[in-house]
């Protein structure tokens, strides 16, 4: 009974554990089915031009742009794109170029710049993946708004060139703020102001004012100068006054 009881938890152990790496199985392949859709439709509009070169089966790109969130770019820098490419393939490639272009968002034919191409000439065998760091910069006189950003990696094998790619989708181009902001001048301006009318105001405030007794020694100063010059004035004129008499007696 003990070992019919070990047995029968130990089935139950193991028809928990199946079921619950069937349902992550089925989540795994729902995602796959999820994301096969978006991939295609991302090199549909691409790779269905005549002149456009098909992708080989097994090889697999992926791309990181650092420093960027929400396919935001600020116009007037160089942006990177962090590519990497893996070679699931049954031969190896010789991955020629990376190549970009910036595109109307409502004509994918219409090209408003084309970016500088990344010349490489790498071996990249089965089994293997590498990395590559693209640089572009939109041109800095573009108006910001959303454009179609395309970027793919040209390679070869010894029969035919094909082309796989990494990024055909919509950004935004936005414009940095300024080092410069002429809110925040004015606000400099205003606070400059009120600190210089507030420091006028304590220095009026902090000046010593006269006292009753300064003031009245002041006017009785003025008052003793005052009478003092009166009586200067006085003995001139009395000095004058007895001048005249001597002369006239001797006259």
């Amino acid at each position: 009974r003990v070992h019919g009881g070990k047995f029968s938890n130990f089935v139950g152990t193991m028809f928990t554990k199946g079921l619950l790496c069937f349902v992550l199985a089925v989540v795994v392949v729902a995602q796959d089915e999820q994301a096969a859709p978006e991939a295609a439709a991302a090199a549909a509009s691409a790779q269905a031009r005549p002149d456009f070169p098909a992708s080989l089966p097994g090889i697999k790109t992926f791309f990181v742009s650092p420093g960027v969130t929400d396919s935001r770019f600020p116009l007037g820098s160089v942006h990177e794109q962090l590519i990497g490419v893996k070679n699931d393939a049954a031969q190896s490639i010789n991955i020629t170029s990376v190549q970009g272009a910036l595109k109307s968002p409502f004509d994918f034919n219409y090209n408003i710049q084309n970016f500088t191409q990344l010349e490489l000439g790498i071996t990249l065998p089965p089994g293997e993946s590498i990395s590559i760091l693209y640089r572009y910069a939109p041109y800095s006189s573009l108006d910001p708004m959303t454009f179609h950003l395309f970027t793919y990696v040209l390679y070869h094998t010894q029969e035919e060139v094909y082309a796989s790619t990494v990024h055909n989708k919509t950004i935004e181009l936005f414009e940095p703020s300024s080092s410069f902001d002429v809110k925040e001048f004015f606000g400099y301006f205003a606070s400059a102001g009120f600190l210089a009318g507030f420091g006028f105001i304590v220095f009026q405030f902090s000046k010593p004012t006269p006292s009753k007794k300064s003031s009245k020694k002041q006017q009785q100063k003025s008052q003793t100068s005052d009478s003092a010059s009166n009586e200067n004035e006085w003995i001139k004129g009395a000095l004058r006054s007895s001048s005249g008499k001597k002369q006239q007696k001797r006259s």
